[in-house]
């Protein structure tokens, strides 16, 4: 489960610095919020999972 929520922050926070660089933002605002929500993307997934058991 570690490995996924690792693999699910990176890809988070290589989406939102593509986002960031496309549109030359000053912050890393895109990869903040891409990062946050990937998470919390994962938690729901990971929620629903243990539910079902």
């Amino acid at each position: 489960m570690a490995f996924q929520m690792a693999v699910y922050l990176v890809a988070g926070w290589w989406l939102g610095s593509f986002a960031d660089r496309y549109l030359n933002t000053a912050k890393p605002y895109f990869s903040l919020a891409f990062a946050v929500l990937f998470l919390s993307a994962y938690f729901v997934k990971l929620i629903r999972d243990l539910s079902k058991k």
